[in-house]
């Protein structure tokens, strides 16, 4: 893969772990628990937790992938 070309796609892949922070900030605004009526705690803590385990291990995964292409467009 030509350099340019790899450190765009390694930018795109960090843009990919800005995009997953801010859907998972906006589930966490949505699944905040109000005095009048939707969610409780308990029940947030179990939307949250698995969906937070999931955009961790895929930031993780983009974040290593985006080191590589960066690593590959030094070269």
């Amino acid at each position: 893969m030509q350099g340019q070309i790899a450190r765009l796609a390694a930018y795109g892949a960090y843009l990919v772990v800005a995009g997953l922070i801010g859907v998972f900030a906006f589930l966490v605004w949505l699944t905040m628990p109000v005095p009048t009526g939707g969610m409780n705690g308990g029940m947030a803590a179990l939307t949250l937790i698995p969906a937070a385990v999931v955009v961790v291990i895929v930031a993780a995964v983009h974040i290593v992938l985006a080191r590589q292409l960066s690593g590959g467009a030094r070269r």
